[in-house]
C-alpha cells in the first residue's frame, strides 16, 4: 500500500519512482523530482 501511495504522489508532481532490488542485500527506491530542466534523485 505505501509504494501505490508513493507512486500517485510522484505522479501527482510529475515525478518518477525506480525500484531496484538484489536478493539477499535488500530493496532500493528512488523518487526522481523535476527541478527546472534538472532532475534530481533521491535514494531511500
Amino acid at each position: 500500500m505505501g509504494l501505490s501511495i508513493a507512486k500517485r504522489l510522484m505522479e501527482a508532481v510529475k515525478g518518477t519512482i525506480h525500484l531496484e532490488s538484489k536478493e539477499h542485500k535488500g530493496t532500493s527506491v528512488f523518487l526522481h523530482f523535476q527541478h527546472g530542466d534538472e532532475k534530481e534523485s533521491r535514494a531511500l
